[in-house]
């Protein structure tokens, strides 16, 4: 599952004018990069980059007093949940904070899983990508694979996950640059990979070591 992620995401970055890694990878490209830690490779490591990014956060009451040039983007629901603080203190990953989190944020929003069009992952590592998938309830435990597999976390697939490169392709600039992802590609500002329609999205952080 990692390969088929590095590579769809660095398919994504092609699209993204912005991205520091545009050169296309191959599965063979993805196995002959060195080991950094088994079983990750180079190449299911974030790179770390400069860059910045900013959005502005207001009241529905405020945003409808301002002139702005953009019609703004709503945040409908928010969920977080700390299960520890130091890589030491990780539970095993059914364990993590992200389902709670997850939970309470669609409760919130009066949404669920079926009614995302995208989703923005932290994705520092490319298993990063799975397990928050998994973990937020778009697959069943174990079933992550193959949606990568067959194509579905493309920006033309059923969950496009990472439009714009992510920390993987984009480089690791934090989550600031999926955030503002979420917002274009609800604008319908994300150009080439834009994904068709897109009405609802879901960001989701790992925090530190997946101390959500």
């Amino acid at each position: 599952v990692f390969g088929p992620v590095a590579i769809t995401l660095r398919g994504h970055a092609q699209l993204n004018e912005n991205a520091a890694y545009r050169k296309p990878i191959t599965m063979e490209d993805y196995k002959s990069s060195p080991w950094i830690a088994e079983p990750f490779r180079r190449l299911d490591c974030s790179p770390v980059v400069d860059g910045a990014g900013a959005f502005v956060i207001v009241s529905r009451k405020v945003a409808q007093q301002m002139s702005l040039p953009f019609a703004p983007v709503s945040v409908l629901g928010v969920g977080t949940q700390v299960t520890h603080k130091i890589v030491s203190q990780t539970p095993d990953i059914p364990e993590l904070g992200m389902a709670d989190a997850g939970k309470r944020a669609f409760e919130e929003a009066g949404l669920t899983q079926e009614d995302v069009d995208l989703v923005t992952i932290h994705d520092g590592f490319t298993a990063s990508v799975p397990i928050t998938l998994e973990a937020l309830g778009f697959c069943g435990p174990g079933e992550c694979g193959r949606l990568v597999a067959d194509g579905g976390i493309s920006h033309t697939g059923d969950l496009p996950v990472n439009t714009h490169g992510g920390l993987l392709s984009q480089g690791h600039v934090g989550g600031v640059m999926h955030v503002l992802e979420a917002v274009r590609q609800l604008r319908g500002h994300a150009g080439e990979r834009q994904v068709r329609d897109a009405e609802v999205a879901a960001v989701a952080g790992n925090g530190n070591i997946f101390s959500i």
